[in-house]
């Protein structure tokens, strides 16, 4: 396969490449945060974040959001009634 052809590293490395909005980037947002992208998608979020102070901001607030919920504890039996 040539650098440029679909399923190359080539093709791959170009499709990072490529920049993606702020829209396209929020609707992949909980993906990204929970490592569920693909390697080139992943790449194209990853940048967009590290030029977009907004993204940047949001996907912070999100991320500390998500661990805060990691760490609280699932309410016991005796709690719910169950």
């Amino acid at each position: 396969m040539s650098q440029g052809e679909p399923g190359s590293a080539g093709a791959s490395l170009e499709l990072a490449r490529r920049w993606i909005g702020c829209r396209e980037v929020l609707e992949s947002l909980y993906d990204y945060l929970d490592g569920e992208l693909g390697p080139a998608r992943e790449l194209r979020v990853a940048r967009h974040l590290e030029a977009c102070a907004a993204c940047g901001a949001r996907v912070r607030f999100e991320r500390s959001f998500l661990q805060a919920i990691r760490r609280g504890r699932a309410p016991s039996a005796a709690a719910t009634g169950r």
